[in-house]
């Protein structure tokens, strides 16, 4: 008696998802609360620091009727001043009246010189964002160099010389290097102009003049910490396990160093890389003093003196969200560097 064989379903081949239609609801849901979560935290840190600023301001001592008036006006025309300016309200009131503007695009006019604060923002924000520019190019492209010189030659003299600058480099104020490079290549040497900035539609030889100086004394400190942070990530990497295989499989030189070496070592880079960026924005205000330069630093420097209080809010605003997005986009490259990276 013969039996049957058993029956039995064809496999069904899988089918690649995709991104969009194909992902289950509940990731899809979960990528939804996590990007609404970011985004009420971005708001809240502008909030934040925004009326921080603005309570921190009103500390200072000083009054911005007194400084449009003069010291001779009289109280009556110092309180029809303050009044007009709504200075004469609460403080959450003041800051409410603000927030309100900025939200419909209005940041309002500048207290000394009666000019729109956008269009002042306008004219200083693409000096102050071609100079942070510059000083993450050069903190990247010599840092990276540096940090592999000093890892492979870890033992011999390039490698203590990188181990020594970028010490020096991160200990070395960018203030005090920046008067000592106007000194000697600006004073004694004058082969670059001491102060001002040339904006990029002027030439590109032009912008490169007034750029240089500024751009050292801002960045020599992303490339000390760049090639430091570097250095240390790459010899770490060096002694682990599958870069002995590789080594054993005859992989060696370049190709070891790009294809397994360098994006294992990336994410300790990239993490100094979003905190660089935050220094650079902060210390555009010192650099762009030293070197007159005319951006978001000068600008918020004198509206501090003048206690021009819609300008200094408008370039804390614009500094805070800078920052932000800065930190933003390492997020992203973090995933891209290294995919078990999941970020909540």
């Amino acid at each position: 008696m013969s039996t049957a064989p058993p029956v039995t379903a064809a496999p069904v081949p899988l089918q690649p998802q995709r991104d969009g239609a194909a992902r289950p609801p509940g990731r899809r849901a979960a990528a939804a609360r996590t990007l609404a979560l970011r985004a009420g935290a971005f708001l809240a840190t502008l909030v934040l620091a925004t009326f921080v600023a603005f309570w921190l301001i009103k500390l200072v001592p000083g009054d911005p009727a007194t400084a449009i008036a003069g010291e001779n006006a009289t109280p009556e025309r110092l309180a029809e001043i303050r009044a007009q300016l709504g200075l004469d309200k609460p403080l959450l009131a003041q800051y409410g009246s603000w927030a309100a503007g900025v939200v419909h695009g209005d940041f309002g006019t500048s207290l000394y010189s009666g000019q729109s604060v956008a269009g002042l923002l306008a004219q200083r924000l693409p000096v102050t964002l071609s100079l942070v520019f510059c000083s993450l190019l050069l903190a990247v492209v010599v840092g990276v160099a540096a940090g592999i010189v000093g890892a492979v030659r870890n033992k011999r003299p390039e490698g203590r010389v990188v181990t020594g600058a970028a010490t020096l480099g991160i200990a070395v104020p960018n203030f005090w290097l920046g008067l000592v490079l106007v000194t000697v290549f600006a004073i004694w040497n004058p082969w670059f102009p001491a102060t001002g900035f040339s904006r990029a539609g002027d030439g590109a030889g032009e912008f490169l003049r007034f750029a240089v100086l500024p751009t050292l004394a801002l960045g020599a400190a992303g490339v000390a910490e760049v090639a430091r942070q570097l250095r240390g990530a790459l010899l770490e990497v060096f002694t682990a396990d599958y870069i002995r295989m590789a080594r054993a499989k005859g992989i060696s030189g370049t190709a070891l160093l790009v294809r397994h070496a360098l994006r294992n070592a990336g994410v300790p880079v990239v993490t100094v890389l979003g905190l660089l960026i935050n220094r650079l924005v902060g210390g555009t205000v010192v650099v762009e003093v030293v070197f007159a330069i005319p951006g978001m630093g000068t600008l918020v420097v004198d509206a501090v003196k003048q206690r021009d209080y819609p300008v200094i809010q408008a370039v804390v605003l614009v500094m805070a969200v800078i920052v932000l997005v800065a930190n933003a986009i390492v997020e992203i490259l973090y995933r891209r560097i290294d995919p078990r990276i999941r970020l909540s």
